[in-house]
């Protein structure tokens, strides 16, 4: 059993880090997720505290991205309602599968994630200058973002870049950081109907939450400043390489191979 004192000395650096992983590439539970597992939860409960956890980061982000979210009320509902449809059946489905299951398919959620966190820059190297986007490709996209919200209520790692790469298509007029604090503003609410559903399906580990969420709260007033003077290219990279290094080390636990 891990003491009270070690555990905030472990959480509060997690959460920080976090917290600037979900604010500049949606990428938190890469960080907090394992953390969780690292101090004994088991995998269904740690999501739960997980998602309880970046509520902090969630909130602090769009504090710090009051100057990318100014006039951009709009485009927020356009996304908003479809990520927490999403999110309400995602965060169901996590208690109707079993956590042995839920262990095994998460590898696979991280190294996808690690995937899809170089998407937005291929998507933005390939874009023309067309000013419409085609209604074809603009409703995949919003049930694209549907999709998401049932992942992100379900597990959630990556979610938020896979949500960014969706934002990027369809918002292409915009910039990087204003579609990454779009990004922002939509997961900190989808994450408090997740956690609200949980509310009602599992009890809240304050122990784990207060400690995590404090650093959280101060990564995610982090993460917007650096998306507006570092580039995201090297970033993604970054977050891809270690999100491959996570998934493949959790894989081979999950299945007994180590």
């Amino acid at each position: 059993m891990i003491s009270l004192l070690k555990l905030v000395l472990f959480l509060i650096p997690a959460g920080f880090l976090a917290g600037i992983s979900s604010s500049a590439a949606g990428l938190a539970s890469l960080v907090s997720y394992p953390a969780l597992l690292m101090v004994g939860l088991p995998p269904v409960m740690a999501n739960v505290t997980n998602t309880y956890s970046l509520l902090a980061s969630g909130f602090s982000s769009i504090i710090a991205s009051k100057q990318e979210l100014n006039g951009k009320k709009k485009q927020i509902w356009q996304i908003l309602p479809l990520s927490i449809l999403g999110v309400i059946f995602g965060a169901l489905l996590l208690f109707w599968i079993p956590s042995t299951i839920f262990k095994k398919v998460v590898p696979f959620f991280i190294m996808f994630a690690g995937v899809m966190v170089l998407v937005p820059n291929m998507r933005q190297k390939t874009i023309v200058a067309d000013e419409q986007v085609s209604i074809g490709k603009r409703l995949a996209v919003y049930l694209g973002i549907l999709f998401e919200g049932i992942y992100t209520g379900y597990f959630g790692a990556g979610g938020g870049v896979v949500l960014l790469a969706l934002l990027i298509v369809i918002n292409r007029q915009n910039t990087f950081a204003v579609n990454n604090a779009l990004k922002n503003f939509t997961l900190a609410f989808a994450n408090v109907i997740g956690a609200v559903v949980y509310l009602f399906k599992a009890p809240i580990l304050w122990k784990y939450v207060i400690p995590l969420a404090i650093g959280l709260w101060f990564g995610g007033l982090v993460g917007p400043k650096i998306v507006r003077v570092v580039s995201d290219r090297k970033m993604r990279i970054v977050c891809c390489i270690l999100s491959w290094i996570l998934g493949i080390s959790l894989f081979l636990q999950a299945y007994h191979l180590i």
